[in-house]
């Protein structure tokens, strides 16, 4: 433990975000329990579940709720979004931090010690992200785990400046938001998360408090499990197709959060390349279309590998 007295330590508030989760809710409460970290305020923010999410939610507060310093479950009639779920818990929250989960993941038992034993060791610490351990079910119940092989988070860390972290989110978002434990007081000063983008919640965000200068801290360890399945955010969607259509939703986010603070030459090659994905947003990925995209999309590779 980081003390022996547990008043000194500062209260973590875990917003869990739910939606139809009943079939994995259970052992991502189980894992929060487990934390080796003793002073957590539990919150569960649900968006309008249609099935046993809350029933089984409030069972399971019932019969822990020794275990933590406060609990409660928020929900909604209507399915209002992820970033709108998100700002509910998140306002809600008491905790001088906060660690937002998916209904789904779970916490590694030294996940909440270890960030909080790093954010004493550096006061000026607002956030901090690792890397992530992807994993799925196998039909045995056994665990299939696949673990992080880029670097590409490392490039976001103390020493790096704000200035360069919001240049690097500006062609790319390195960031494991599952990873991700922020101060209540950086989201109280810098606002809500953006409810107008509803399928991406995160690098807005990110891109909004790198701007306001504030830095990302990094450990160099993986202590959350995300979950892969048929549900889980961006696993289905139009698979035969080469661009995924995602790529919309990043062009929001360059309209509204990059392109008025990026260089000239940035903005040309960022626009030609999602001029490139929407001419190719409904071809199927043959091996002429591949390679086709990947030669007239070689001046984008490039200069995202210099810049």
């Amino acid at each position: 433990m980081l003390e022996n007295n547990f008043d000194k330590m500062p209260l973590v508030s875990v917003v869990v975000i739910t939606y139809n989760s009943s079939e994995f809710i259970i052992e991502t409460l189980e894992s929060i329990k487990k934390q080796t970290y003793p002073s957590i305020e539990l919150i569960v923010s649900d968006d309008g579940s249609k099935d046993s999410t809350i029933e089984l939610c409030n069972n399971w507060f019932r019969d822990n709720e020794k275990r933590f310093s406060a609990m409660q479950v928020i929900t909604v009639e209507k399915n209002t979004g992820i970033p709108a779920n998100c700002n509910r818990g998140f306002n809600a929250s008491k905790g001088s931090w906060i660690k937002l989960i998916a209904g789904d993941d779970l916490l590694a038992e030294e996940y909440i010690e270890k960030m909080m034993g790093y954010s004493k060791n550096h006061p000026d610490c607002e956030i901090i992200h690792s890397p992530v351990i992807k994993f799925s079910k196998e039909n045995d119940g056994s665990k299939k785990l696949m673990y992080p092989t880029s670097d590409d988070e490392k490039k976001l860390n103390r020493d790096v400046s704000s200035e360069k972290q919001f240049h690097i989110l500006s062609m790319a978002c390195p960031i494991n938001a599952p990873s991700v434990i922020m101060k209540k007081s950086l989201f109280e000063r810098n606002g809500n998360l953006d409810e107008t983008i509803p399928n991406c919640e995160d690098w807005p965000y990110w891109l909004k408090i790198t701007k306001n200068g504030t830095k990302f801290h990094y450990i160099d360890e993986a202590l959350i499990y995300y979950r892969i399945h048929g549900k889980s955010t961006y696993s289905s969607g139009k698979n035969a197709l080469y661009i995924h259509p995602f790529f919309r939703t990043e062009k929001i986010i360059f309209e509204k959060y990059i392109k008025d603070h990026v260089s000239s030459f940035q903005k040309n090659i960022t626009e030609y390349d999602y001029f490139l994905k929407n001419l190719f947003a409904e071809s199927k990925a043959s091996v002429p279309t591949k390679i086709l995209f990947r030669t007239l999309r070689l001046p984008v590779e490039l200069y995202y590998k210099l810049a």
